[in-house]
């Protein structure tokens, strides 16, 4: 996804002049590389830090090097070096996206990119923090309006620039668009908007998702303790009984099926679920306003408004 999105960002500014061609030149394709080596290394830093036990129906990272060193005999502790290990890999694929992203720019000879670049790696970082921080907090007599902002500020800094705005912003920068001109204005509006759909949804499928198709365990963001916007909603229009039952379920990395069905039948009986429904479509419909054909051609807002139904209506 991201790399397709930092193609069209490229083809879009290219010099080349015909769109489709640039979509697949060497320094689209670099580029798409870069942002999928830095995916993954997000990916991997994100399941050590969340104890995730899979990622996309495979084990995760840092549990496959716990079973290395489990099945090796090795000395010292099996999740201490997974952890440490998977740390180590994350970071690796980070410095070569980085490398990557450099040697296209060496060959475009436009370095706003490599800034973009950096700049996307230390927001998600950002992101990431204000994802834990939030985990940390205690839910009982927490403000649902407040959760529900402080949940919308890291989809902004932790997913919705990375996922969609910074690589559409990076591949324009690097074919030698200016960041302040119209059309990397409205592509910046466009990935942020959609962006915050985009993961909305992901949340979404995280409780009502099929674990068959996501490849994650259905509820685990729940057991995890993430401050979604949807559990947000839930607990700001949910009852005192409702409000029990997040208290003992949400960051409960014991809860049961049952009670995770339990929490995902409150989302809709009190109606957080529509509620976030309407969000998701409210931040779609904002983000497709934005293309104009004065800013961008009619090709690149052909394929944007495409990705835009297939990120935001999916089951995975």
């Amino acid at each position: 996804m991201r790399a397709i999105l930092g193609a069209i960002g490229y083809a879009y500014a290219s010099e080349f002049g015909a769109y489709k061609l640039a979509l697949t030149s060497p320094q689209a394709a670099a580029l798409g590389a870069a942002l999928e080596f830095y995916q993954a290394s997000a990916l991997v830093h994100d399941d050590v830090i969340d104890h995730a036990l899979t990622r996309r129906g495979q084990v995760a990272t840092h549990v496959a090097f716990s079973k290395l060193h489990g099945d090796n005999g090795w000395r010292g502790n099996d999740s201490d070096f997974g952890g440490a290990a998977a740390i180590l890999a994350g970071d690796a694929l980070l410095a070569w996206g980085g490398d990557l992203v450099t040697q296209a720019s060496e060959v475009t000879g436009n370095y706003g990119a490599v800034n973009a670049f950096n700049h996307m790696c230390a927001e998600v970082a950002l992101g990431q923090y204000l994802d834990v921080r939030n985990e940390n907090l205690p839910l009982n007599g927490s403000d649902g309006e407040q959760m529900v902002s402080q949940s919308l500020a890291v989809i902004k800094h932790k997913s919705a620039r990375y996922s969609v705005a910074c690589p559409l912003i990076i591949g324009a920068l690097l074919a030698g668009a200016t960041p302040d001109s119209p059309a990397v204005k409205a592509l910046e509006t466009y990935g942020e908007n959609v962006g915050a759909a985009f993961q909305l949804r992901d949340d979404e499928l995280g409780v009502f998702g099929s674990s068959k198709v996501t490849g994650k365990p259905v509820g685990d963001d729940i057991r995890e303790g993430k401050r979604t916007v949807l559990v947000g909603l839930t607990w700001q229009l949910a009852g005192a009984n409702g409000r029990a039952l997040l208290s003992d379920v949400v960051g409960n990395t014991n809860a049961s099926e049952m009670q995770i069905a339990a929490v995902a039948d409150l989302m809709k009986d009190c109606g957080a679920y529509q509620k976030h429904e309407q969000l998701i479509n409210d931040y779609l419909t904002r983000g497709l306003a934005c293309l104009s054909h004065d800013a961008l051609g009619a090709s690149i807002i052909a394929d944007l408004q495409v990705l835009a139904q297939v990120l935001t209506i999916r089951q995975a």
